[in-house]
């Protein structure tokens, strides 16, 4: 890990050497490769390299966590874990992947806050103003400083992996990695697709196994040939019902 150790005292608080930190900016950006910027990251101090990491984010612009006007507007509208989720998807690519690998290290940072007193709070405070500088700093600060320790307070939720929604559609109808005929057509409900209006899809039905079930990937493959967007994954009792009424009918 090229980034300063998370157990470092007071580490993105207390400033490094004004000198130094210039110093290792120059280094950092004569470097030619990541082996030569790990050696400068390496070779200072622990406060300097933060003091340079700070100084490098607070001078991009748009800020981090501004690239897009949406995902700023939904940053600031709530701080839940969801709701930061949505907003964290709404960056562009670059700046989601900078967003989760800086948010990992302070993540990191704030787990070791009993020895280095760098709590998610105090984080918010340091990063507010790097990470969503702009015309309205002063107004913005509490806002500002309450996106960075939310993001560093949710950071599991927020940047866990995202889950493909047919898988979940379909685990939540399967037993195993299969299903019955009752099951398919339950999968079919979920995705949108009712025998009424989509008659070509149930007249090109997915490839059973020897026991008449149907499989993961040949479920795919039927919902591919649909040619449309996967809907979102329903709440569990939604899926109770469909596969309540199918197999009651």
């Amino acid at each position: 890990d090229a980034l300063p150790p998370a157990k470092q005292r007071g580490l993105y608080r207390v400033p490094g050497d004004n000198a130094e930190v210039s110093r290792v900016r120059d280094a950092l950006d004569a470097s030619r490769s990541f082996e030569d910027a790990l050696r400068v990251v390496q070779s200072a101090e622990p406060s300097v390299v933060a003091s340079a990491l700070k100084l490098y984010l607070k001078e991009l612009t748009p800020a981090v966590l501004r690239c897009s006007s949406r995902a700023y507007a939904a940053f600031t509208a709530s701080q839940s874990p969801s709701k930061l989720r949505d907003a964290v998807r709404l960056l562009p690519p670059h700046a989601h992947s900078t967003t989760k690998h800086l948010f990992g290290h302070l993540r990191r940072v704030a787990d070791q806050s009993e020895e280095n007193k760098m709590t998610p709070g105090n984080l918010g405070v340091c990063f507010g103003p790097t990470l969503c500088h702009g015309d309205d700093d002063l107004s913005s600060m509490d806002a500002h400083n309450a996106i960075v320790q939310g993001l560093v307070e949710h950071f599991d939720s927020v940047f866990a992996p995202e889950v493909d929604a047919f898988d979940a559609h379909f685990d939540a109808l399967a037993t195993g990695d299969t299903l019955d005929k009752d099951g398919f057509e339950a999968l079919a409900y979920a995705l949108g697709c009712f025998p009424a209006v989509d008659a070509d899809a149930f007249a090109d039905l997915p490839r059973r196994c020897e026991d008449g079930r149907v499989s993961r990937d040949e479920c795919r493959a039927w919902w591919a040939r649909r040619g449309r967007a996967t809907p979102p994954p329903l709440n569990a009792a939604s899926y109770t019902m469909v596969a309540f009424f199918l197999n009651y009918d």
